[in-house]
């Protein structure tokens, strides 16, 4: 999974994202045992401060900088360099997988209860130009 993470993706109200990252979460530490890989791959699209806990055990890719300089950031060097990096790890899962014969079977799956980010605290920002 690549997440695109921002405050909003952490936020309680939007429970499914919690959700939705602890099951990912989940299913990477049974399918990768001791093995420094996991299922998920985070990429800060917007600085978020503190970040949750979920998120201390993973490499992020941070594209927050690039994403802020205008329209077309998607063309810069930089960015396309994040998302090189985003792209080597998603082949380096799925030959992780593959090497593993590990296969989605998704009907006996199940969402976690309990969001991953119940550490999370919102900041609530004062609109731009006002104290």
């Amino acid at each position: 999974m690549v997440a695109i993470c921002a405050p909003i993706y952490f936020h309680p109200k939007h429970r499914w994202c919690g959700l939705e990252w602890a099951a990912m979460d989940l299913l990477g530490r049974q399918r990768f045992r001791g093995e420094g890989l996991g299922a998920i791959i985070p990429v800060i699209y917007r600085e978020t401060k503190p970040l949750p806990g979920a998120l201390e055990p993973i490499q992020w890719t941070d594209i927050s900088r690039v994403a802020t300089c205008g329209p077309r950031y998607y063309s810069m060097q930089e960015f396309q360099k994040k998302m090189k990096e985003v792209k080597e790890t998603i082949e380096q899962i799925a030959l992780g997988l593959a090497h593993r014969g590990i296969q989605a079977r998704c009907e006996k799956f199940e969402f976690p209860s309990d969001s991953a980010f119940l550490d999370y605290q919102t900041r609530s920002q004062p609109f731009p130009f006002r104290s």
